[in-house]
């Protein structure tokens, strides 16, 4: 009877511990029973932008956007979220907008919001990147670890300049 009780015991304290998980991080969802499809190559010309999510996930009746990182105790960057946040942003140009993009790492994904103010600030950062290379001609570049890449390279608006091809 006594290993019951600490069996019921190991149980709950189990289930507090996940209920306190998500509690505290509502942000997150679970990937289990979610349905992935591969990521489909997206073009915006109004953005001069292209990308390929890893997965699409079928969440509340929309598709969003996946990227997926390896498991690591770092804290999910900023890069990772304008990432997807671009992947959100081309998927509105094909005429969906999802309400958001997901970031997986494990079983688990960050929800990152795409909303008119995510749209503002990833907008004002692919300004300021563009900014930076108008100032920075392409020569200017450190090329020790340029390695041309057919995809992007054919699309880029500096192959005509460029003295790394």
């Amino acid at each position: 009877m006594e290993n019951i009780m600490e069996i019921i015991v190991v149980i709950l304290v189990l289930f507090i511990v996940v209920y306190e998980f998500y509690r505290k991080n509502k942000n997150y969802v679970s990937l289990d029973g979610i349905q992935l499809i591969e990521g489909k190559k997206m073009t915006s010309n109004k953005y001069a932008l292209t990308g390929k999510p890893s997965k699409l996930a079928l969440l509340n009746g929309e598709y969003v956007p996946v990227v997926f990182r390896k498991e690591s105790k770092n804290p999910i960057g900023k890069a990772l979220q304008y990432e997807v946040l671009t992947y959100c942003l081309l998927m509105e140009e094909e005429g969906q907008k999802p309400s958001m993009g997901l970031i997986a790492s494990g079983n688990l994904a960050l929800m990152v919001s795409f909303n008119d103010k995510a749209k503002y600030d990833l907008l004002s950062l692919i300004q300021e990147i563009r900014d930076f290379e108008v100032n920075h001609p392409a020569s200017t570049i450190p090329t020790e670890r340029f390695i041309p890449q057919k995809n992007k390279c054919g699309k880029c608006f500096r192959t005509n300049e460029c003295k790394m091809l």
